[in-house]
């Protein structure tokens, strides 16, 4: 067998019958006559360089040996593969894909891989979030991380001492990395709490999320601190006041969310997080809802208990207690909604986390 050389670089074998015949190149599918031969020598046999073959009944031939080649192109092809990636012909309907069909192949993919529903099921999964306690794994996690956050707010009585201080730095670490992985857990569609323990490393485990949850707190007070700045304190209104507050709290879910799932570094891109935004404005403005109802649950609670202090002379360390419980189980309500509210919309996000 001798072989010839394709203006794109392809080697395609030839028989001596060949030469000064008319053939395409299986490759770029490029039409070229076979020159005749300049050296008898030329003719070696390469096992890596498929036949080409230009009558009909060869071809057939070919065709029916779908082991290494493609029927329509012949370019080389894995035994159990069903589409050809070079000119899209498929082994099991027996012809080439068209764009329609690779339209309708990723559109059922979407449909495959997209979460269930809409605002109905962010919904009913922000319930069913609520019920995390009703789960004995989940139970025993959210008693150790209320004990944890009891002892921050000990701990936090005492900071004026520098051993204290640090000792509270790392519980705050250790709570914030807790919360911040409450949301991953969501956004991927777990139901599951994350565990809470060392892995050795004090950046990641302690002083990384302490560090994101004090971005989280900056950036949320942000507008206020502008506000601030721009009139001055002394000039400051309480409309004006409760106005910048509030637009803190409009973006507090996003806010977590990003540093939780991209970093502190995604805030390099704010025009995506408003592209966001507008792109799921209804079920964002949902997750604000929920978590104002989370949130003012504890404060009515604050309320009623400081009342029935009042009246009933109850013990204050005991409505500490419950108002540690109380607020930890909203906050890790929220952070599950938060998350949620990426797992469901995602698909509307100005980026992906997968």
């Amino acid at each position: 067998m001798a072989h010839v050389q394709c203006q794109c670089k392809q080697r395609i074998k030839i028989s001596p019958e060949q030469y000064g015949r008319r053939l395409a190149c299986p490759k770029c599918n490029t039409a070229f006559t076979v020159p005749p031969p300049e050296d008898p020598a030329q003719s070696k046999t390469d096992s890596d360089i498929f036949t080409f073959v230009d009558d009909e009944q060869s071809m057939q031939a070919v065709h029916s040996n779908n082991s290494s080649h493609c029927e329509h192109c012949a370019v080389p092809m894995a035994t159990s593969a069903v589409l050809c990636v070079r000119c899209g012909y498929n082994r099991s309907t027996g012809r080439q894909t068209t764009p329609r069909d690779i339209d309708d192949v990723n559109t059922s993919l979407e449909n495959e891989l997209a979460p269930v529903g809409g605002i109905g099921e962010y919904f009913k999964d922000c319930a069913r979030a609520s019920l995390f306690i009703a789960d004995a794994g989940n139970l025993i996690t959210f008693i150790f991380v209320a004990i944890l956050a009891a002892i921050n707010a000990v701990v936090d009585m005492f900071s004026y001492l520098l051993i204290m201080f640090i000792i509270g730095t790392l519980f705050k670490g250790l709570l914030a990395a807790f919360f911040f992985n409450t949301v991953v857990n969501a956004a991927s569609g777990e139901n599951d709490l994350p565990d809470i323990g060392l892995s050795g490393d004090l950046w990641d485990d302690t002083i990384a999320p302490a560090i994101n949850l004090l971005a989280t707190s900056a950036i949320v007070a942000l507008p206020t601190i502008v506000y601030l700045f721009a009139v001055g304190i002394s000039s400051a209104t309480e409309t004006g006041l409760a106005l910048t507050i509030g637009i803190g709290v409009f973006f507090w879910p996003i806010t977590v969310l990003v540093i939780a799932l991209g970093g502190i570094s995604c805030f390099a891109r704010p025009g995506q997080i408003l592209l966001t935004i507008a792109r799921t404005f209804v079920p964002y403005l949902v997750t604000c809802l929920v978590l104002t109802a989370a949130f003012g649950f504890t404060a009515a609670l604050q309320f009623s208990l400081d009342s029935a202090a009042v009246k009933l002379g109850a013990n204050k360390w005991a409505i500490a207690t419950i108002l540690w419980i109380a607020n930890v189980y909203c906050l890790v309500v929220a952070m599950q909604c938060i998350g949620l509210y990426y797992h469901h919309f995602k698909k509307r996000f100005a980026w992906s986390w997968g």
